[in-house]
């Protein structure tokens, strides 16, 4: 009791106390104990209860990465915000949509008018400045399909790890994108493992953040658009872009992979690897069909790494998508810096998708829409529309 006491006492010290400023000294409380706090008042001078309506996820943790959380707004974010309405006691976005729509979804509080009388008893109390509620923030976000795509995801990761395909595999996360090819909107991102942004409402407990801060799986991560991975093969169809664009090739043109191309280090097809042959003549439709390393490295060796750079930026590889969302990354591409050699082998390489290139799973479904609308730059997009209260 003493020490309750004392930390008590110490935050009046810190933030101060009246009969109209008060301090609070729980929240949560049951409602058990709201109702005796009220019936036995008399019991309890000073002391009041306020019901205060806090951010709840009824959906748990569907499109969590996308969505975000808010917790109690912390000493920084109190001191950038202050001037802007915000006190100690407000709940601030942190991640996701709430981070990035603050300022919208927040809308401004109202004042209630106290009178009181020389001993402390409120006389009366009015409204005297009505709470205006804040935006609705619509998302391009399918909820259903948000709810397929990512039980997709995790029952094949699962099945991936499980040796449903092949060898058993330490497969533990994954991310999907769902994109509508003609205008960028995102109907459904996923992100494996993710969390619960219930969690965090009234401050997390030290078992579940320890979970959630797990540097192997990451579940607070958005793996669409905050980790890199290295595309491989569906890489290859940049390459064919600038082969057909420059006129190194046309469609028609053949190609014959004997299974070991001649140039820069003699590097083999795939293949070659398992059957000591190559996929003979093929044509580019045949050679992305049967991901022909060898069709890809006779186009990189003869554009070079300059044009590949050129057609990979034009896809957006490489760079920020600017989709609303905190933190995404920006990746890297294959080109040539200035102090460092570049070898031909590096062309090669670069032309089917290894060597440097770490791309975002958004940059690639981005890159894909663009292959399947015809080359018409989409930029990805996640909110629809923001619509003020009234």
């Amino acid at each position: 009791d003493i020490r309750k006491i004392i930390v008590i006492r110490y935050q009046i010290e810190q933030e101060g106390y009246s009969s109209t400023k008060p301090i609070q000294i729980a929240d949560s409380i049951s409602i058990q104990s709201r109702d005796i706090i009220s019936e036995q008042n008399d019991s309890f001078p000073g002391i009041y209860t306020v019901v205060q309506p806090v951010r709840s996820y009824p959906k748990g943790s569907l499109a969590s990465h996308i969505i975000g959380y808010t917790s109690k707004i912390d000493k920084n974010e109190y001191e950038q915000e202050k001037d802007n309405g915000y006190t100690k006691n407000d709940y601030y976005g942190k991640a996701g949509i709430e981070k990035v729509a603050e300022k919208y979804l927040k809308g401004q509080d109202g004042t209630k008018q106290l009178d009181m009388a020389v001993d402390g008893t409120i006389t009366d109390e009015y409204i005297s400045k009505e709470a205006i509620q804040g935006s609705n923030v619509i998302l391009t976000i399918d909820a259903n399909l948000q709810a397929v795509t990512e039980k997709a995801l995790k029952d094949n990761i699962q099945k991936i790890a499980n040796g449903g395909f092949s060898d058993r595999s330490n497969a533990n996360a994954g991310a999907m994108v769902v994109m509508n090819v003609k205008t960028g909107e995102i109907l459904a991102m996923a992100s494996y493992p993710d969390y619960e942004p219930n969690k965090f409402t009234f401050g997390i407990d030290n078992e579940t953040w320890n979970i959630y801060k797990d540097e192997t799986t990451k579940p607070m991560s958005n793996r669409a658009i905050q980790e890199v991975y290295p595309p491989g093969s569906i890489y290859k169809m940049v390459t064919a872009t600038a082969g057909l664009e420059t006129g190194y090739i046309t469609p028609k043109t053949k190609i014959n992979d004997t299974g070991v191309y001649p140039k820069a280090g003699n590097p083999v097809c795939w293949i070659w690897t398992s059957n000591h042959r190559g996929h003979g003549w093929l044509n580019v439709s045949q050679a992305i069909q049967h991901s022909c390393n060898y069709f890809f490295y006779d186009i990189g060796y003869n554009i070079g790494i300059d044009m590949l750079e050129r057609y990979t930026r034009y896809y957006g590889l490489g760079s920020k998508t600017g989709v609303e969302l905190p933190s995404e990354a920006s990746g890297t591409l294959n080109h040539k810096e200035e102090g460092k050699v570049w070898y031909p082998g590096d062309t090669l390489s670069a032309s089917i998708g290894q060597k440097d290139n770490q791309f975002t799973p958004l940059q690639m479904a981005k890159y894909a829409s663009m292959l399947a609308n015809g080359g018409k730059v989409v930029n990805p997009t996640i909110i629809k529309a923001i619509q003020k209260s009234d």
